[in-house]
């Protein structure tokens, strides 16, 4: 007996599974939140960095960004965690509000509209673009996690409206006309750790149980070896004839004048004979 470490190439069992999955593409709109790489999922209480951009028609000497209830850039007055902007030489400076998911990005002149000062060339021409880092919320209660089955995750269920952040362009202080723009942003998925029911985990994908079931040992003898070829005629039975490529070469294309013969099974060909 002998332990079995890959299969046969012709072996017909323990085959793969294929599933048609949605594919997940983002439009660009006139403001949009996206995740500096495809890759990164956003997990609850955790530091995220996304770029935000936009595409403003007004000059702003003040823009204010509020992301969705939970989010928090920081503490009061802090300034904020920027890794990188489109926005010189206006920037002056952007710090945290009152609330801890809204930011203020004040600028020493005014920010032009996105199509004059914004990116002039690339996949972000005719906008502005800034990476910021925020923490996202936790998700409670336990109920609002949800299995997708397609996906094979577990999510944080939300309505899409409590996802969405704001953007707003001020021309001065006291500007009551603001042009407002608002973005869809992301559903969180779960990540190890947080308690959820393990009938949640088997609905999603049984892979994420904490101890997955043991892979069982197949074991099977070694295959006989080929016998030496030999002049002896193909197997015949009424009305068919059996050959193996291996020993009887061509004799199945001989007999029905087909150089197509398809062998099957074991590489046996079985051809009509009448």
């Amino acid at each position: 007996m002998k332990k079995v470490l890959q299969k046969e190439a012709d072996d017909e069992t323990c085959i793969p599974e294929y599933k048609w999955l949605p594919c997940e593409r983002q439009q660009c709109t006139q403001f949009t939140v996206s995740r500096t790489s495809p890759h990164l999922v956003p997990v609850p209480e955790d530091r995220l960095e996304l770029i935000l951009s936009w595409a403003q028609t007004t000059l702003a000497r003040k823009i204010t960004i509020r992301a969705p209830n939970g989010y928090q850039f920081g503490e009061k007055g802090e300034a904020c965690k920027i890794k990188f902007h489109s926005l010189q030489p206006h920037m002056e400076s952007c710090k945290v509000m009152e609330q801890p998911n809204s930011v203020e990005l004040i600028f020493a002149t005014p920010l032009p509209p996105a199509a004059l000062g914004g990116a002039q060339r690339g996949p972000g021409v005719g906008r502005y673009e800034m990476a910021i880092v925020v923490e996202t919320p936790h998700c409670t209660p336990q109920h609002r996690w949800v299995a997708d089955p397609i996906r094979n995750e577990i999510f944080c269920k939300e309505h899409p409206d409590r996802t969405r952040w704001e953007i707003q362009f001020l021309a001065s202080e006291g500007d009551a006309g603001a042009e407002i723009k608002d973005a869809l942003g992301f559903m969180m998925q779960w990540k190890e750790g947080i308690p959820i029911p393990t009938e949640l985990k088997l609905k999603a994908e049984p892979l994420l149980l904490d101890e997955p079931p043991p892979s069982p040992v197949v074991e099977t003898t070694l295959p006989p070896t080929a016998p030496p070829r030999s002049d002896a005629k193909p197997h015949m039975e009424i009305g068919k004839v059996l050959c193996t490529r291996d020993r009887d070469p061509g004799y199945c294309e001989d007999r029905t004048g087909q150089a197509d013969v398809v062998c099957g099974w074991q590489n046996v060909c079985q051809v009509r004979t009448n």
